[in-house]
């Protein structure tokens, strides 16, 4: 993935690793697949040089995407009630 440009580069991540990915973490909800690989780039984007920087680009985006969704399961917890 070295000599592509980052367009071409997260084309391919979003296309062949993060929607088939998205899309099994969801159960197969379309929308919610949808939502996290758009989170998932967008923070990619947001980390543009430590993202081409790191050796492993897929493992980079993989981690981001887990670490969101560890953060939504995160939030719903929180917004539980609790036992009064």
């Amino acid at each position: 993935m070295k000599n592509k440009n980052l367009r071409d580069i997260l084309y391919d991540l979003e296309k062949n690793i993060l929607r088939p990915r998205a899309l099994g973490h969801t159960r197969g909800n379309k929308d919610d697949a949808f939502d996290l690989v758009q989170n998932t780039l967008e923070k990619l984007l947001k980390n543009k040089d430590k993202f081409l920087e790191h050796p492993n680009q897929r493992a980079y985006a993989l981690s981001i995407m887990k670490n969101i969704i560890i953060d939504g399961k995160r939030k719903k917890t929180e917004e539980l009630p609790g036992d009064l």
